[in-house]
Order: structure tokens, then C-alpha cells, then sequence
């Protein structure tokens, strides 16, 4: 009972919290050789180039019963979101990835993606970050 009253609470505090119109938020994408391109809700082309990413992170927002994770893929000018639910996205983060990012295919990365998807509340998860994300922050 605790813990449906607590979810209550938590779903009525959100509720001003719309991830639909962010404008980092990827509507679709496709992979190419060298790069992510994605295109966000106001049709604008953002390209990211695998080479540099510097953090990935996945986000998990409740809404309705079901919480919706969302993928950020960050680089030092550029944020993109993408939703678990568009095509591809699989392939993205378990198989391309895996190729193009060094130390991205480890089994800590892959133990933080099944503890991100198993989430039931609002969290962040750090996925994988470059081996100089840290020192790349803090000169931003």
C-alpha cells in the first residue's frame, strides 16, 4: 500500500514534467558508418559522430504504470534523447555501439543498462563515459 501511494505522489508531482517537447529529444535516427543522426522535434539534423560521444546515460521517467527509459548520448556541444521505443535503438546501444566505442563494450556497461531497465522510479544511470569525460566537464 506504501509503495502505491508513494508512486501516487511521485505521478502527481511529475505531472508538470512533459519529455515530450525537450528539444534534445531524437523523433528517429539512423546510423551511418561514422556517425548517429538523429532529428528532433522540430526537424532539426543533429549529427553525432561516434568518436565524440563522451557520455552515455540512460534516464527513466514515470509515466502512466510503465516507466519509459530514455537514452542520452552526449558529446562536449551536443545532448541527444532518445526514446527506448524508436526503431533501431537496440541496435544502437547493443550492437553498434559495442564496435565503434572503446570500453563501451564491457561488462560493467552492461550491468548498468539492466539495472537502468529494471528501474521502476525516476533515475539517471551513467552508462558508459569516456576515460577523459571527467577533465572534458570541467573545462566546459
Amino acid at each position: 500500500m506504501f509503495k502505491f501511494l508513494k508512486r501516487l505522489v511521485r505521478k502527481e508531482a511529475n505531472k508538470n514534467l512533459d519529455t515530450s517537447n525537450y528539444k534534445t529529444k531524437i523523433k528517429n535516427f539512423s546510423l551511418e558508418h561514422d556517425q548517429i543522426v538523429g532529428v528532433n522535434i522540430d526537424d532539426v539534423i543533429i549529427k553525432i559522430p561516434y568518436i565524440d560521444i563522451v557520455r552515455i546515460s540512460i534516464m527513466v521517467y514515470e509515466e502512466d504504470l510503465l516507466p519509459q527509459p530514455i537514452w542520452t548520448v552526449q558529446t562536449i556541444k551536443d545532448i541527444i534523447d532518445i526514446p527506448n521505443e524508436l526503431n533501431n535503438t537496440d541496435k544502437l546501444f547493443f550492437e553498434v555501439l559495442n564496435k565503434k566505442i572503446e570500453g563501451y563494450n564491457s561488462v560493467q556497461t552492461q550491468a548498468e543498462i539492466l539495472k537502468a531497465m529494471n528501474c521502476t522510479h525516476n533515475s539517471l544511470f551513467h552508462i558508459w563515459q569516456r576515460h577523459d569525460a571527467d577533465k572534458i566537464f570541467k573545462s566546459i
